[in-house]
């Protein structure tokens, strides 16, 4: 029976393997028609396709995905400190959107030596800055704005008045903020990079380098507080009762001074890597000998 039941598999595997020769081959041959980038629909653009390949890996790697449960771990909890003072729910959104961008200014050490191949390839570093930006932000601002459409519900703004107008305030500081972190994160991610653990030990603590690990995002997060401080000098005298500045004033200036970091960040990002692409595969090398 042993005998018989070994040369019945034998037999069931030769033509599963006849089979997939045959048709499979055939078949994937067929299925391989080009249909543009993945994700991102049917363009040929470079930084469509890159940040198709961002969001692919998103989507499979817990250590980043992890951030955006946390978005709303936070909001319920200053909704829980602060009940009784509505309009201070809005550090939830704020908080959430200041973190948010941590993961993405060590972005590079996510990415790990998948990052050979885009080198290899000869892709630029504006193509990529933009590539991390576009995937970011595809995901991430409808988070933001989510949050804060429920912020401004449970708030009571919805009635009108002062209340609405200074939320909207808040919600378009959130936005900057969120900007300008990402914009701050385009130069971090390729100018510091620090070990993160690996996908397949999530939430180990990775080896090497613990004191960039715990002093890089606090300086990240303190430069991204810092460089939005013409927003905060705006809407200051603008919220205080009486104030000189018009109410509406910090919706624009909060959001012009985030675009305006992002793009500059955009662009100093784009040259430093474009001049450490070597040593920053080099790190990458070292870094994945550490989880290995």
């Amino acid at each position: 029976m042993e005998l018989a039941t070994l040369a019945l598999c034998f037999m069931i595997g030769m033509l599963c393997l006849r089979h997939d020769r045959l048709y499979a081959g055939a078949s994937a041959e067929r299925s391989a028609t080009p249909k543009g980038l993945g994700m991102l629909g049917r363009s040929r653009d470079t930084v469509d396709a890159m940040a198709a390949r961002l969001l692919i890996y998103l989507r499979q790697d817990p250590r980043k995905l992890v951030s955006y449960p946390l978005l709303l771990v936070v909001v319920i909890l200053y909704a829980i400190i602060f009940r009784q003072m509505p309009m201070m729910l809005w550090l939830g959104p704020i908080v959430g959107a200041w973190v948010l961008e941590v993961p993405e200014g060590n972005a590079l050490a996510y990415d790990g030596l998948a990052l050979r191949m885009e080198i290899a390839s000869g892709v630029k570093g504006r193509e990529d800055r933009l590539s991390r930006v576009r995937s970011h932000l595809s995901v991430a601002l409808p988070c933001i704005l989510l949050l804060g459409l429920v912020t401004l519900v449970f708030s009571g703004a919805m009635k009108g008045g002062p209340d609405l107008v200074i939320s909207l305030d808040m919600l378009a500081a959130t936005i900057g903020l969120l900007l300008s972190g990402l914009g701050v994160a385009q130069v971090f991610s390729a100018l510091l990079i620090y070990p993160v653990p690996s996908m397949d030990q999530p939430f180990t603590s990775p080896q090497g380098r613990a004191v960039a690990q715990g002093f890089l995002p606090m300086l990240q997060l303190l430069a991204s507080l810092v460089i939005m401080l013409p927003t905060v000098l705006v809407a200051l005298p603008a919220m205080i009762t009486g104030g000189i500045l018009p109410l509406w004033l910090p919706v624009p200036v909060a959001l012009a001074n985030g675009l305006i970091v992002l793009a500059v960040g955009v662009a100093l990002g784009s040259r430093i890597f474009d001049r450490r692409q070597s040593a920053i595969l080099l790190t990458l090398d070292r870094y994945a000998s550490l989880q290995s």
